[in-house]
């Protein structure tokens, strides 16, 4: 049993020096947190929680239960799979509205 919280001791020694090194920082300047995204894509925190359990976005998650994180390229992929062309207008063959009755 001890082996096992050694061993556990040394992953999150590791993941810690990882995590301070520069490129880690680096790269965390361009995450974007839960509610800077919502803002961005016009819905609420809600409903992003809502898309990102059910598969729709991807995000990052260092720690179970911890801070999620999106990326820009995940935000605008969300975007492509939610956005769908309009369908065109039937045109009428008169101006003039049937009256029923």
């Amino acid at each position: 049993m001890l082996e096992r919280n050694e061993r556990l001791i040394v992953r999150k020694r590791i993941f810690y020096a990882l995590f301070n090194r520069k490129e880690v920082k680096l790269n965390m300047e361009k995450l974007i947190t839960r509610k800077e995204a919502a803002k961005l894509l016009g819905i609420s925190i809600a409903t992003l929680d809502e898309a990102r359990n059910s598969g729709l976005i991807s995000y990052i998650q260092y720690v179970p239960n911890g801070c999620v994180y999106f990326t820009d390229a995940g935000l605008q992929e969300y975007i492509a799979k939610s956005t769908h062309r309009a369908k065109p207008m039937e045109k009428k063959t008169t101006y003039r509205n049937v009256r029923r009755g």
